[in-house]
Protein backbone atom coordinates (compact mmCIF):
# COMPACT_ATOMS: atom_id res chain seq x y z
CA UNK A 1 0.00 0.00 0.00
CA UNK A 2 1.31 3.43 -0.25
CA UNK A 3 -0.14 6.94 0.92
CA UNK A 4 0.16 10.59 -0.48
CA UNK A 5 -0.97 13.93 0.22
CA UNK A 6 -2.47 16.89 -1.61
CA UNK A 7 -3.38 20.21 -0.37
CA UNK A 8 -5.83 22.69 -1.34
CA UNK A 9 -6.61 26.16 -0.46
CA UNK A 10 -8.63 29.33 -1.30
CA UNK A 11 -12.17 27.45 -1.40
CA UNK A 12 -15.16 29.27 -1.40
CA UNK A 13 -18.48 27.16 0.04
CA UNK A 14 -19.54 25.17 -1.89
CA UNK A 15 -19.96 21.20 -2.82
CA UNK A 16 -16.83 19.76 -4.27
CA UNK A 17 -15.84 16.28 -5.64
CA UNK A 18 -12.68 14.76 -5.58
CA UNK A 19 -11.11 12.14 -7.84
CA UNK A 20 -8.26 9.94 -7.24
CA UNK A 21 -6.91 7.08 -9.69
CA UNK A 22 -4.66 4.74 -9.15
CA UNK A 23 -4.75 3.06 -12.96
CA UNK A 24 -7.19 3.70 -16.13
CA UNK A 25 -8.85 1.79 -14.68
CA UNK A 26 -9.57 1.90 -11.13
CA UNK A 27 -10.07 5.27 -9.15
CA UNK A 28 -12.57 6.89 -6.27
CA UNK A 29 -14.87 9.87 -5.54
CA UNK A 30 -15.37 11.52 -2.56
CA UNK A 31 -17.27 14.63 -2.28
CA UNK A 32 -16.78 17.14 0.28
CA UNK A 33 -19.46 20.36 1.35
CA UNK A 34 -17.59 23.45 2.76
CA UNK A 35 -20.03 24.88 4.37
CA UNK A 36 -20.70 29.22 4.97
CA UNK A 37 -18.61 30.34 8.32
CA UNK A 38 -20.38 33.19 9.78
CA UNK A 39 -17.67 35.28 11.67
CA UNK A 40 -19.34 37.28 14.82
CA UNK A 41 -17.86 41.35 13.84
CA UNK A 42 -15.16 42.39 16.47
CA UNK A 43 -16.94 45.27 18.26
CA UNK A 44 -14.96 48.37 17.50
CA UNK A 45 -17.48 51.42 18.22
CA UNK A 46 -20.69 52.64 19.91
CA UNK A 47 -23.73 54.72 18.51
CA UNK A 48 -26.25 55.49 20.96
CA UNK A 49 -28.73 58.10 19.55
CA UNK A 50 -30.95 60.85 21.67
CA UNK A 51 -33.56 57.97 22.09
CA UNK A 52 -31.53 55.30 23.64
CA UNK A 53 -30.60 57.40 26.73
CA UNK A 54 -27.29 56.05 27.22
CA UNK A 55 -23.86 57.74 28.95
CA UNK A 56 -20.51 56.17 29.40
CA UNK A 57 -17.78 56.48 32.12
CA UNK A 58 -14.52 55.47 31.77
CA UNK A 59 -12.01 53.92 34.04
CA UNK A 60 -8.09 53.01 33.03
CA UNK A 61 -4.66 51.96 34.59
CA UNK A 62 -1.36 51.91 33.98
CA UNK A 63 0.10 48.17 34.41
CA UNK A 64 3.70 47.79 32.23
CA UNK A 65 6.61 49.82 31.76
CA UNK A 66 6.51 52.60 29.20
CA UNK A 67 9.02 50.72 27.09
CA UNK A 68 8.81 46.91 27.59
CA UNK A 69 11.77 44.51 27.50
CA UNK A 70 11.45 42.72 24.16
CA UNK A 71 12.65 39.76 25.61
CA UNK A 72 10.34 39.47 28.88
CA UNK A 73 8.72 35.94 29.28
CA UNK A 74 7.74 36.88 32.65
CA UNK A 75 4.09 36.05 34.31
CA UNK A 76 1.79 37.96 36.33
CA UNK A 77 -1.54 39.22 37.16
CA UNK A 78 -3.30 42.47 36.68
CA UNK A 79 -6.30 43.74 38.65
CA UNK A 80 -8.19 46.91 38.66
CA UNK A 81 -11.06 48.93 40.53
CA UNK A 82 -14.07 49.57 38.99
CA UNK A 83 -15.87 52.25 41.14
CA UNK A 84 -19.53 52.17 41.48
CA UNK A 85 -18.99 49.42 38.30
CA UNK A 86 -21.85 47.35 39.97
CA UNK A 87 -24.29 50.00 39.16
CA UNK A 88 -23.42 49.36 35.29
CA UNK A 89 -25.73 48.08 32.39
CA UNK A 90 -22.98 46.56 30.91
CA UNK A 91 -19.06 46.91 30.55
CA UNK A 92 -16.26 46.20 28.22
CA UNK A 93 -13.11 45.95 29.51
CA UNK A 94 -9.88 46.32 27.52
CA UNK A 95 -6.14 45.21 27.92
CA UNK A 96 -3.38 46.95 25.82
CA UNK A 97 0.18 45.51 24.62
CA UNK A 98 3.04 46.68 23.53
CA UNK A 99 5.88 45.05 21.59
CA UNK A 100 4.05 41.88 21.93
CA UNK A 101 0.83 39.98 23.34
CA UNK A 102 -0.42 37.31 24.76
CA UNK A 103 -1.45 34.98 22.21
CA UNK A 104 -5.08 34.48 20.26
CA UNK A 105 -6.80 35.48 23.18
CA UNK A 106 -6.84 36.03 27.26
CA UNK A 107 -9.05 35.72 29.59
CA UNK A 108 -10.61 38.51 32.53
CA UNK A 109 -12.07 37.72 35.80
CA UNK A 110 -14.63 40.15 37.74
CA UNK A 111 -14.85 40.27 40.92
CA UNK A 112 -16.75 36.80 41.34
CA UNK A 113 -13.89 35.08 39.29
CA UNK A 114 -16.18 34.60 36.64
CA UNK A 115 -14.17 34.23 33.39
CA UNK A 116 -14.61 36.16 29.98
CA UNK A 117 -12.75 35.17 26.56
CA UNK A 118 -11.56 38.60 24.95
CA UNK A 119 -10.01 38.14 21.35
CA UNK A 120 -6.36 39.77 20.40
CA UNK A 121 -6.97 42.98 17.74
CA UNK A 122 -3.80 44.31 16.02
CA UNK A 123 -3.92 47.99 15.87
CA UNK A 124 -0.37 49.46 14.43
CA UNK A 125 3.24 48.32 14.77
CA UNK A 126 3.22 45.57 17.30
CA UNK A 127 0.63 46.87 19.23
CA UNK A 128 -2.43 44.67 20.22
CA UNK A 129 -5.67 45.29 22.22
CA UNK A 130 -8.19 42.46 24.06
CA UNK A 131 -11.42 43.52 24.38
CA UNK A 132 -14.38 41.89 25.74
CA UNK A 133 -17.96 42.51 27.20
CA UNK A 134 -18.95 41.27 30.85
CA UNK A 135 -21.77 42.01 33.12
CA UNK A 136 -21.73 44.69 36.31
CA UNK A 137 -18.60 44.25 38.53
CA UNK A 138 -16.39 46.42 40.63
CA UNK A 139 -13.03 44.84 39.52
CA UNK A 140 -11.79 43.18 36.60
CA UNK A 141 -8.34 41.68 36.48
CA UNK A 142 -5.98 39.52 34.09
CA UNK A 143 -3.00 36.21 34.76
CA UNK A 144 -0.89 36.30 31.47
CA UNK A 145 1.89 33.86 31.77
CA UNK A 146 2.79 34.37 28.25
CA UNK A 147 4.41 38.19 28.01
CA UNK A 148 2.86 40.05 31.47
CA UNK A 149 5.51 42.76 31.32
CA UNK A 150 4.31 43.78 27.58
CA UNK A 151 1.32 44.29 29.42
CA UNK A 152 0.50 48.77 29.00
CA UNK A 153 -2.71 49.05 30.68
CA UNK A 154 -6.34 48.48 31.19
CA UNK A 155 -9.52 50.36 30.36
CA UNK A 156 -13.10 49.60 31.27
CA UNK A 157 -15.88 51.62 29.17
CA UNK A 158 -19.06 51.24 31.40
CA UNK A 159 -22.82 51.67 29.70
CA UNK A 160 -25.38 53.02 31.72
CA UNK A 161 -29.12 54.49 31.12
CA UNK A 162 -28.97 58.14 31.03
CA UNK A 163 -32.47 59.71 29.73
CA UNK A 164 -31.19 62.82 27.82
CA UNK A 165 -28.15 61.30 26.92
CA UNK A 166 -26.45 60.16 23.93
CA UNK A 167 -23.02 58.63 23.11
CA UNK A 168 -21.04 57.67 20.37
CA UNK A 169 -17.49 56.06 20.62
CA UNK A 170 -14.56 54.02 19.38
CA UNK A 171 -12.73 51.30 21.60
CA UNK A 172 -8.69 51.55 21.28
CA UNK A 173 -8.16 51.57 17.52
CA UNK A 174 -5.74 53.43 16.12
CA UNK A 175 -1.80 53.94 16.92
CA UNK A 176 0.70 56.66 16.36
CA UNK A 177 3.78 57.92 16.43
CA UNK A 178 5.30 61.07 15.31
CA UNK A 179 2.58 61.85 13.04
CA UNK A 180 -1.01 63.16 13.31
CA UNK A 181 -3.64 60.48 13.95
CA UNK A 182 -7.49 61.75 13.35
CA UNK A 183 -10.64 59.82 14.88
CA UNK A 184 -13.89 60.70 14.20
CA UNK A 185 -17.11 60.72 16.18
CA UNK A 186 -20.27 61.09 14.16
CA UNK A 187 -22.98 62.74 16.25
CA UNK A 188 -26.72 61.86 16.74
CA UNK A 189 -29.38 64.10 14.99
CA UNK A 190 -29.79 66.86 17.90
CA UNK A 191 -32.85 69.52 17.65
CA UNK A 192 -31.07 72.37 19.90
CA UNK A 193 -27.45 72.97 21.21
CA UNK A 194 -25.60 70.47 22.93
CA UNK A 195 -23.16 70.06 25.97
CA UNK A 196 -20.97 67.31 25.00
CA UNK A 197 -18.13 66.14 26.76
CA UNK A 198 -15.44 64.25 24.82
CA UNK A 199 -12.71 61.65 26.62
CA UNK A 200 -9.84 60.43 25.08
CA UNK A 201 -8.55 56.98 26.62
CA UNK A 202 -4.68 57.14 25.67
CA UNK A 203 -1.94 53.84 25.77
CA UNK A 204 1.64 53.50 25.60
CA UNK A 205 2.66 56.87 26.84
CA UNK A 206 5.97 57.27 28.68
CA UNK A 207 7.12 59.39 31.03
CA UNK A 208 10.08 60.93 29.70
CA UNK A 209 8.49 64.21 28.96
CA UNK A 210 7.94 63.71 24.88
CA UNK A 211 4.74 66.01 24.09
CA UNK A 212 1.25 64.41 22.79
CA UNK A 213 -0.95 67.30 21.63
CA UNK A 214 -4.79 66.22 21.55
CA UNK A 215 -7.00 68.92 19.73
CA UNK A 216 -11.05 68.41 19.45
CA UNK A 217 -13.25 69.92 17.32
CA UNK A 218 -16.85 70.59 16.60
CA UNK A 219 -18.02 73.06 14.63
CA UNK A 220 -16.80 76.40 15.37
CA UNK A 221 -15.86 75.06 18.80
CA UNK A 222 -11.69 73.72 19.15
CA UNK A 223 -10.39 72.92 22.07
CA UNK A 224 -6.69 71.50 23.08
CA UNK A 225 -4.20 70.16 25.33
CA UNK A 226 -0.61 69.01 25.28
CA UNK A 227 0.16 66.11 27.51
CA UNK A 228 3.83 64.87 28.20
CA UNK A 229 3.32 61.44 29.90
CA UNK A 230 1.05 59.02 31.57
CA UNK A 231 -1.54 60.15 34.02
CA UNK A 232 0.12 59.16 37.09
CA UNK A 233 -2.80 59.21 39.46
CA UNK A 234 -3.45 55.77 37.19
CA UNK A 235 -0.40 53.94 37.85
CA UNK A 236 3.12 54.76 37.29
CA UNK A 237 3.07 53.95 33.36
CA UNK A 238 1.61 54.55 30.09
CA UNK A 239 -2.07 55.60 30.26
CA UNK A 240 -4.16 59.08 30.19
CA UNK A 241 -7.53 59.62 29.91
CA UNK A 242 -8.04 63.39 29.10
CA UNK A 243 -11.01 65.07 28.99
CA UNK A 244 -13.09 68.18 26.92
CA UNK A 245 -16.40 69.70 27.31
CA UNK A 246 -17.94 71.38 24.23
CA UNK A 247 -20.32 74.19 25.62
CA UNK A 248 -23.87 74.57 22.84
CA UNK A 249 -22.67 72.58 20.24
CA UNK A 250 -25.10 73.30 17.40
CA UNK A 251 -27.28 70.86 16.24
CA UNK A 252 -26.01 71.37 12.69
CA UNK A 253 -22.80 69.77 13.68
CA UNK A 254 -22.28 65.89 12.86
CA UNK A 255 -18.94 65.36 13.57
CA UNK A 256 -16.60 65.59 16.54
CA UNK A 257 -12.65 65.33 15.31
CA UNK A 258 -9.89 64.36 17.10
CA UNK A 259 -6.31 64.54 16.53
CA UNK A 260 -3.77 63.69 18.36
CA UNK A 261 -0.52 65.39 16.90
CA UNK A 262 2.83 63.59 18.18
CA UNK A 263 5.69 66.05 16.30
CA UNK A 264 8.67 65.11 15.21
CA UNK A 265 10.82 67.51 16.32
CA UNK A 266 11.22 67.84 19.23
CA UNK A 267 10.08 64.20 19.35
CA UNK A 268 6.42 63.19 19.81
CA UNK A 269 4.83 60.48 21.89
CA UNK A 270 4.03 57.08 20.81
CA UNK A 271 0.75 56.00 21.66
CA UNK A 272 -2.54 53.93 21.09
CA UNK A 273 -5.61 55.54 21.49
CA UNK A 274 -9.89 55.48 21.14
CA UNK A 275 -12.10 58.32 21.83
CA UNK A 276 -15.87 58.90 23.23
CA UNK A 277 -18.29 61.54 23.45
CA UNK A 278 -21.33 62.07 25.78
CA UNK A 279 -24.16 64.26 24.61
CA UNK A 280 -26.38 66.09 26.56
CA UNK A 281 -29.17 66.13 23.90
CA UNK A 282 -31.57 68.82 25.25
CA UNK A 283 -29.85 71.11 27.59
CA UNK A 284 -32.43 72.76 30.58
CA UNK A 285 -33.80 76.13 29.98
CA UNK A 286 -33.48 77.80 32.84
CA UNK A 287 -37.06 79.17 34.24
CA UNK A 288 -37.79 82.07 35.50
CA UNK A 289 -39.65 83.88 38.68
CA UNK A 290 -42.17 86.90 39.55
CA UNK A 291 -43.06 88.46 42.59
CA UNK A 292 -42.65 89.40 45.46
CA UNK A 293 -43.47 91.92 47.71
CA UNK A 294 -47.20 93.65 48.31
CA UNK A 295 -47.25 96.51 51.40
CA UNK A 296 -48.79 99.35 52.92
CA UNK A 297 -47.65 102.68 51.33
CA UNK A 298 -48.46 104.76 53.95
CA UNK A 299 -46.91 107.99 52.35
CA UNK A 300 -48.55 106.98 48.96
CA UNK A 301 -45.56 107.61 47.44
CA UNK A 302 -44.59 104.46 45.61
CA UNK A 303 -41.45 103.52 47.29
CA UNK A 304 -40.50 100.81 49.54
CA UNK A 305 -39.47 103.35 52.45
CA UNK A 306 -42.17 101.73 55.16
CA UNK A 307 -40.22 101.76 58.58
CA UNK A 308 -43.09 99.91 59.73
CA UNK A 309 -42.87 95.71 61.12
CA UNK A 310 -41.99 94.04 58.05
CA UNK A 311 -41.61 97.09 56.41
CA UNK A 312 -45.20 97.82 55.78
CA UNK A 313 -45.66 94.21 54.34
CA UNK A 314 -49.55 93.03 54.24
CA UNK A 315 -50.50 89.40 54.75
CA UNK A 316 -53.43 87.32 53.40
CA UNK A 317 -53.26 89.48 50.23
CA UNK A 318 -54.53 87.37 46.97
CA UNK A 319 -52.30 87.73 44.09
CA UNK A 320 -53.03 86.07 40.27
CA UNK A 321 -50.78 85.32 37.22
CA UNK A 322 -51.61 85.95 33.96
CA UNK A 323 -49.72 85.48 30.28
CA UNK A 324 -50.01 88.38 28.32
CA UNK A 325 -53.02 87.49 25.83
CA UNK A 326 -54.80 85.26 27.96
CA UNK A 327 -57.70 85.60 30.32
CA UNK A 328 -57.11 82.45 32.50
CA UNK A 329 -54.73 82.79 35.76
CA UNK A 330 -52.08 80.09 34.96
CA UNK A 331 -51.19 80.37 38.89
CA UNK A 332 -52.49 82.16 42.50
CA UNK A 333 -51.01 82.97 45.27
CA UNK A 334 -51.52 84.72 48.80
CA UNK A 335 -49.32 86.61 50.58
CA UNK A 336 -47.22 85.75 53.93
CA UNK A 337 -47.00 87.34 57.07
CA UNK A 338 -44.31 89.71 55.91
CA UNK A 339 -46.16 90.82 52.67
CA UNK A 340 -44.22 88.40 50.51
CA UNK A 341 -45.40 86.08 47.17
CA UNK A 342 -43.73 84.33 44.64
CA UNK A 343 -44.41 82.74 41.41
CA UNK A 344 -41.66 80.40 40.00
CA UNK A 345 -40.65 77.37 37.51
CA UNK A 346 -41.86 80.15 34.38
CA UNK A 347 -41.17 79.37 31.21
CA UNK A 348 -39.58 82.67 28.84
CA UNK A 349 -42.05 85.24 27.80
CA UNK A 350 -44.52 88.11 29.25
CA UNK A 351 -46.83 87.71 32.74
CA UNK A 352 -49.08 90.24 34.09
CA UNK A 353 -50.61 90.08 38.01
CA UNK A 354 -54.14 90.93 39.51
CA UNK A 355 -54.22 91.71 42.94
CA UNK A 356 -57.78 91.08 44.29
CA UNK A 357 -59.08 93.69 45.54
CA UNK A 358 -61.57 91.84 47.78
CA UNK A 359 -57.98 89.95 49.71
CA UNK A 360 -57.15 93.62 50.78
CA UNK A 361 -57.03 94.63 54.30
CA UNK A 362 -60.07 97.32 55.45
CA UNK A 363 -59.81 100.70 54.23
CA UNK A 364 -57.06 99.81 51.76
CA UNK A 365 -56.95 100.45 48.21
CA UNK A 366 -54.34 99.72 45.45
CA UNK A 367 -52.03 102.68 45.08
CA UNK A 368 -51.79 104.26 41.38
CA UNK A 369 -48.12 105.00 41.96
CA UNK A 370 -45.53 103.01 40.12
Amino acid sequence: SSSATSTVTGLVPGVYQFIWATSATCSDTVEITIPTCTQTPKTTSWNFTCADGVKVDVVSKGVGQSEPDPNCTSSGTATMAIPNGNTADSIYVEAVYETGDAGPTITFKDAANNSYTAYRFSIGNDEYVYRTKIPATTSVSITDNTDFCKLQSLVAYLFRKAPGYASVGLYTCESGYRNTVTLNLSLPTRTSNSDITVCVPISELSSDGRPLQIKVTAGSIVKDTTITGPDLTLGACCVATPKFTLIDVLPSTSTIKIELISPTNPDGQSHVAGAFANILCEKAVPKGSLGDFVWKDTNNNGIQDETTPNAGGVAGVQVELYKVGTTAAIAKDTTDATGKYLFTNLDAGQYYIKILAASLPAGCTISTMK
